[in-house]
């Protein structure tokens, strides 16, 4: 997931030259990567063939998901109408691929099953999608893609908070590492901030 913040930012200061380029900003990329890197461990750099594959093909994806945010605001697009379509879009293409894949007219879910799938669908799709798209429409995509970086931090605390999970010296200095670093991203150069 931190390669849509990275790319986003990459995209619209290197290709598109929306935003001016600082070499601050930069360093906050690296900043944000590397503390990405201390929160995970580098137990996962060592991959065979096959899960590098799969790393690449998740690369690709999620640079597009970056270029799709910059779309957005590139378009000046409605971030109710953006979120609807693309919950929309997503919903068809997944509900093919199950019937591709599986059998989903044989799945009889619990009654917490279904509670589930409308809470996850609701409040941690739906309305999240909202916000995002709220997010570029007003702040730009950089700022929004910096949610790319939180993401990883919110998921270990809960599962601190909810399921015991250990936390160790290193999600602590990698969180806030990471937290440094989408914060030089952010910040609007002097020169820019006087214009």
């Amino acid at each position: 997931g931190c390669i849509v913040p990275s790319a986003t930012f990459l995209i619209t200061t290197l290709v598109l030259r929306w935003e001016r380029f600082s070499w601050l900003r930069f360093a906050g990329t690296l900043v944000a990567l590397a503390g990405m890197l201390l929160f995970i461990g580098t137990d996962g750099l060592t991959l065979g063939r096959r899960e590098w594959t799969g790393v690449a093909i998740l690369a690709c994806g999620y640079t597009l998901y970056a270029i799709n945010l910059i779309y957005a605001k590139f378009r000046n697009l409605d971030p109710f109408i953006t979120a609807t379509g693309t919950l929309l879009f997503a919903t068809l293409f997944v509900a093919v691929a199950a019937f591709y894949i599986e059998q989903p007219m044989g799945v009889r879910p619990s009654a917490e099953s279904l509670i589930a799938i409308v809470c996850v669908g609701v409040f941690c799709t739906g309305l999240t999608y909202l916000l995002l798209y709220y997010l570029i429409a007003n702040a730009g995509p950089v700022f929004a893609a910096t949610s790319g970086y939180i993401f990883p931090i919110v998921a270990l605390l809960l599962s601190h908070i909810m399921l015991g999970d250990a936390v160790g010296i290193s999600h602590i200095v990698g969180m806030a590492v990471t937290v440094i670093g989408a914060w030089l991203i952010n910040r609007t150069p002097r020169t820019e901030a006087a214009d």
